[in-house]
């Protein structure tokens, strides 16, 4: 099943999730299993739950639960022109979610007025801890913390045990389901009125809803209701009973059920007693009646008294593990378990839908996303895009628009311009003010100082994340597969200008290129083996195609190191140059293309890359798959320590 054959109760209604870890995406996770288009928009980083969680090989498991049918992209909401697109987003969207602490998508200048004037018909819902107004509602909130303040934590467990939390967020998880129910509604008031408006849940008031019946009894008395353990608060006998196996909840609701348990168990005796005769006396005198009743059931088997109980009409089950639930015929009948293909077709089993509609029925019909998937296909669709001119806030690139022309300078100098998360994510950046400013006509892209236009990834940050090196390549090479994407299939041509080293990733740079110009003091490696490591960076879908399968795979066997005469000779590079007129000669050739029929060359590059045989994404795709998994051999683990430290590695093919 696909998004786009998938018709849900709230098929065409658009969300704009800005929630992370659990009450948020719980509550946007509800929307999109009824069909709508849920965009989650998540930081370079990515929302905290992707690592937490069990991890099976660097995916959690945790965040598959709560994202499925969603879709990702990345947007820095620090800067400012990430902001921009984000209004272009909220500008035909029906819904925004957000769990930020109350006020601070306020301060992030995203306050309901201005909400209301880029979009009047949007619903903005958020879920905090305290409610938007009053003393603590400016406070961090987490499920433990609402638990406690809300009195729930105070009602669970004994008088001997004290206080207890719920096993499961049961604050994070109401608060969520609450606010899908606002939006749900506001939805429906749309539909009146014409007009949004905002929704708001919070922690502590979900729990507070959800203990109307235990409030009911301090509203009388005033008193706090005593802990009841397993025992009800106000019925007996009810509760958990010993069997000769093991345990057995049963639950007499009412005194007809009390009746026909105590005549299950032969011990009708006891109504006659005047400790027992009632209801008001059993509960003053439930000590000595549970231990009558366990000695009684003791004497049988679970499966007996479940039978037996449920034969005659109270309701009894035995006690099981969340692994036994999981797999009982109780769940396969109601379908509460489903899979979905995660990364690599990796099934990802997680809990069903609760609600089932007859004519628009929840399905499963995205896999939970990778970090940033959608990017490209959700901005390509934005209606209204607002030109920028400079991107300001980039902090690994010099960036300028000048006469037509997008100069990008990689530029890290001191690390010889080596490409580490900072500069994916701002390469990404860039990519999408090239691709989408029509005043871009060509692209200049070049490396800062005299030593190196890109020297591959920076091995020394990668190595700093130990066992989790892998999940961060992935991570890294996701973002950075985005941009070259988008560079490579944008209308304005791309020249590069190679000064130095180009190694690992700045050699792929070359291959992505429309026409490369080096100096003479140019070098060009592939270097990926050197540290164990496969070929990522696009390089195995543009580089054999330029010079050749034979020569591509001789170059990354052997990491043998091609001169810039060498380089054009084998047809990797156009033109070779001195050092000192480098920048002049792409600068005046980035010039002329800019002057060219821009749409005519974006149309040449398209005809250029579907006379290749598979697609750049599906090979880009294959090669973060690749990459990530020579990081965890022995061989590629123990190559990136070596060229940190400085040593010579032996490879054991390990």
């Amino acid at each position: 099943m696909t998004s786009e054959n998938f018709n849900g109760a709230l098929s065409g209604v658009k969300v704009i999730d800005l929630t992370r870890v659990l009450s948020g995406p719980f509550c946007t996770m509800l929307l999109a299993d009824m069909g709508a288009e849920v965009i989650k928009i998540e930081p370079p980083k990515g929302d905290n739950v992707r690592n937490q969680g069990d991890m099976v090989d660097g995916y959690s498991s945790y965040f598959a639960q709560f994202n499925r049918n969603k879709k990702s992209i990345i947007l820095d909401l620090y800067k400012e022109s990430d902001k921009e697109l984000l209004k272009s987003l909220l500008s035909d969207a029906d819904v925004v979610v957000e769990n930020f602490k109350a006020g601070v998508f306020n301060k992030m200048g995203f306050d309901y007025k201005t909400l209301k004037s880029i979009n009047p018909k949007l619903i903005s819902a958020s879920v905090n801890g305290f409610g938007s107004k009053g003393e603590m509602s400016d406070r961090p909130a987490f499920d433990f913390i609402a638990q406690a303040l809300s009195g729930f934590m105070s009602l669970n467990g004994t008088e001997e045990s004290g206080p207890m939390r719920a096993a499961m967020p049961i604050s994070d998880l109401v608060a969520g389901l609450y606010c899908s129910f606002g939006i749900v509604s506001a939805l429906y008031s749309r539909v009146q009125t014409g007009k949004g408006q905002q929704v708001e849940s919070c922690l502590t008031s979900g729990l507070i809803s959800m203990m109307a019946y235990l409030s009911s009894e301090s509203f009388v008395t005033g008193k706090a209701p005593k802990k009841s353990g397993n025992n009800h608060p106000i019925l007996a006998p009810y509760g958990i009973f010993q069997t000769s196996d093991g345990e057995v909840a049963v639950a007499p609701a009412s005194d007809k059920f009390c009746d026909i348990f105590l005549k299950s168990t032969d011990l009708t005796n006891l109504l006659e007693d005047d400790l027992y005769k009632n209801n008001a006396n059993r509960m003053k005198n439930r000590d000595s009646l549970n231990k009558i009743v366990n000695k009684k059931m003791v004497l049988k088997s679970s499966d007996y008294w479940i039978k037996k109980l449920n034969e005659a009409g109270c309701p009894a089950a035995k006690i099981v593990s969340l692994p036994e639930a999981l797999n009982s015929q109780l769940i396969k009948d109601t379908d509460m378990v489903i899979s979905s293909n995660g990364p690599e077709d990796r099934q990802i089993k997680m809990t069903g839908f609760p609600v089932k509609l007859s004519e628009t029925p929840s399905q499963l019909y995205r896999p939970p996303p990778l970090l940033g998937e959608h990017t490209e296909e959700v901005l390509k669709t934005i209606k209204k895009i607002i030109w920028r001119e400079i991107i300001m806030d980039l902090k690994t690139i010099n960036f300028k628009i000048e006469n037509e022309i997008a100069f990008i300078e990689l530029n890290r100098p001191k690390q010889y311009n080596s490409l580490n998360q900072a500069m994916a994510e701002d390469l990404f950046q860039v990519s999408l003010e090239c691709d989408d400013n029509p005043n871009i006509r060509s692209v200049l892209m070049s490396g800062a100082g005299e030593d190196a236009f890109c020297a591959g990834g920076d091995v020394n940050s990668f190595h700093k994340y130990g066992q989790k090196t892998a999940s961060h390549l992935k991570e890294v090479t996701t973002i950075l597969h985005g941009a070259i994407s988008r560079l490579s299939r944008m209308n304005a041509p791309l020249v590069v200008a190679v000064n130095g080293v180009a190694a690992g990733a700045g050699f792929s740079f070359v291959g992505f290129a429309d026409i490369a110009i080096a100096s003479t003091n140019a070098t060009f490696v592939s270097a990926y083996s050197k540290i164990g490591l496969t070929p990522d960076g696009s390089s195995t879908y543009f580089l054999p195609r330029i010079i050749g399968t034979r020569r591509y795979t001789e170059l990354v066997l052997t990491n043998r190191v091609l001169s810039a005469k060498e380089a054009l000779d084998w047809g990797l590079i156009n033109k070779v140059v001195d050092f000192k007129d480098l920048k002049d000669e792409a600068h005046n050739l980035a010039k002329k293309l800019a002057a060219g029929p821009s749409l005519a060359f974006g149309k040449l590059k398209n005809l250029v890359h579907n006379s290749f045989l598979d697609s750049l994404e599906g090979q880009m795709e294959y090669e973060s798959r690749m990459i990530a998994e020579s990081a965890k051999t022995k061989d590629g683990i123990n190559g990136i320590g070596a060229f940190v430290n400085k040593k010579t590695v032996t490879f054991k093919g390990e």
